[in-house]
């Protein structure tokens, strides 16, 4: 089992609120979404929210969004259940990092595996590319294995 993570662009149809909650159920060790506001700035929220802490942000972005919206609810593999651990990440202040699966990568008593990838390869990765390239890409699915997604997103 591993957490979830979804795109949910703004032409899908909304999630009803007894699919919200069976995702929070199953996934309960915390919520992030990420979307671009109407100033066209990159924006998230991350936290241990409440179902209806989480419900309302997801009807708020339905209607304020300018266009897509990244959702994760994290079901703990490594690192402790903490607002720290919940995704999005920011790598090098300028990428929100999402993550679905469980890395092979070392774990700490405080960093989850995907935080601690992100500290070792890929911010190391982003300061020496810019732009995500065919060739950063592939390497970055190389690393992270088979059975893995991330989510980058830039403003």
């Amino acid at each position: 089992m591993c957490c979830m993570l979804v795109y949910h662009p703004k032409s899908a149809e909304p999630f009803t609120r007894p699919e919200f909650a069976d995702f929070t159920h199953r996934n309960p060790h915390g919520f992030g979404a990420a979307w671009i506001g109407a100033d066209g700035q990159l924006r998230y929220d991350k936290g241990l929210h409440t179902l209806a802490e989480q419900w309302a942000l997801y009807r708020e972005l339905l209607e304020t969004s300018t266009g897509n919206i990244v959702l994760h609810w994290r079901l703990r593999t490594s690192g402790p259940v903490a607002r720290v651990n919940c995704h999005p990440f920011v790598a090098n202040d300028t990428t929100l990092v999402f993550h679905n699966g469980v890395l092979d990568w070392r774990s700490t008593a405080t960093m989850s595996d995907t935080q601690c990838f992100i500290e070792d390869h890929l911010e190391p990765t982003l300061r020496k590319h810019v732009k995500i390239t065919k060739k950063v890409h592939r390497a970055l699915v190389t690393k992270i294995e088979s059975g893995n997604k991330l989510v980058l997103c830039r403003a």
